[in-house]
């Protein structure tokens, strides 16, 4: 996962999934990162310790990276992704 900064820029549309993931994980206190996951998603991520340390209304799928798991919600957003990565 490449560190980076996860505002948004100006003049792009989020989607309403992509808003309120990044909602919650700014409200939880993570750092929400770009992730280039399996079967070419793209969008925000975070990055925790258990499945259990990150709650959103949003549909979320995780991988697990050894040290931690990934959690990204179902629907890609490569526009996100790519202004953010």
């Amino acid at each position: 996962m490449t560190r980076s900064s996860a505002s948004h820029r100006e003049g792009a549309t989020l989607k309403d999934t992509t808003k309120k993931f990044l909602e919650d994980a700014t409200a939880q206190g993570h750092e929400v990162e770009p992730y280039a996951g399996r079967f070419f998603w793209k969008g925000p991520a975070v990055t925790v310790d258990g499945l259990g340390t990150f709650r959103t209304t949003v549909p979320t799928q995780s991988d697990q990276m050894g040290l931690g798991w990934v959690v990204y919600p179902v629907t890609s957003d490569e526009e996100w992704y790519e202004l953010n990565s």
